[in-house]
């Protein structure tokens, strides 16, 4: 008997040497931090803690999570999360149009589509037509944000006037419709889905009216920026587009867009593509 707990002793204690040993050689992969900021922006982004945090923040949850990282996400300004990113003090942003592409690591595939259209209080006469018809009206914009070349440069051309009232900082969105409430401006150019969620959220969707629909053309692609000033970047870009084509073909993207009465802005391939 002795003996016996003797050589148990001595198995126990080359199993614990062994397992130290295995441990220096192997250590445990630790989870990889994955700072994400943008602004407000629902049903595309909200709140980090809300039940709905918005549809793209649960597709980079469930993208990235399975991969080792945990997602440090945050609201800020749009102006601030873009700065940050450029300077690698963050790792990306959600929700950047294809004009940010020269600044940013973009992956092959979208996180989404992103339009504009004209609102105004309801019972206001106005359409847009073109810039002149801008004249005349106070116009509320997106200080960091860029349009189309022709209302850019109206913009440029009267900011700082009561006809242009840009907005920086953030919840831009909702300060717009505050003040077209408030009668202190006249129309302001969003995303319909942005408005239409905030509207909701007021209870004020009798309110507020769609003016003009911007043009097919004025629509566009929206992506997750990674920064290019960290070199993991690229391999990060790379991981989204392998999560996101798998999250398409496993039918889980559809799932996520139904909870926020989406559709994927893709059109589904033909069986057999999707793997390829």
């Amino acid at each position: 008997m002795l003996q016996q707990r003797k050589g148990r002793m001595r198995w126990l204690c080359v199993v614990g040497i062994w397992c130290m040993l295995l441990a220096t050689v192997l250590p445990c992969r630790a989870e990889q931090t994955l700072l994400v900021r943008a602004d407000m922006w629902m049903p595309y982004n909200g709140e980090p803690d809300d039940a709905r945090p918005g549809y793209m923040v649960e597709l980079i949850r469930e993208i990235f999570e399975p991969q080792g990282y945990h997602i440090d996400y945050a609201l800020t300004s749009w102006s601030r999360a873009l700065e940050e990113c450029k300077g690698g003090r963050i790792h990306a942003i959600i929700g950047a149009g294809e004009d940010r592409k020269p600044d940013f690591v973009f992956p092959d595939e979208a996180i989404g589509w992103s339009g504009y259209a004209w609102f105004v209080r309801r019972g206001f006469a106005w359409t847009f037509t073109g810039v002149d018809s801008l004249r005349g009206v106070r116009l509320g914009v997106c200080d960091t944000c860029t349009y189309d070349e022709e209302l850019d440069a109206y913009i440029a051309a009267h900011r700082g006037t009561e006809a242009v009232q840009p907005l920086a900082g953030e919840d831009m969105v909702q300060k717009n419709i505050a003040k077209l409430l408030g009668d202190r401006i006249d129309v302001f150019y969003e995303d319909p889905l942005v408005v239409r969620w905030e509207l909701l959220r007021r209870e004020a969707i009798h309110m507020v009216q769609l003016a003009t629909l911007a043009p097919e053309d004025r629509f566009e692609r929206i992506f997750m920026g990674f920064s290019k000033a960290l070199p993991e970047s690229e391999q990060l870009a790379r991981l989204f587009d392998e999560g996101l084509r798998r999250l398409r073909t496993s039918g889980r993207l559809a799932a996520i867009l139904a909870q926020y009465n989406l559709e994927d802005w893709e059109p589904t391939p033909p069986p057999g593509e999707a793997s390829e």
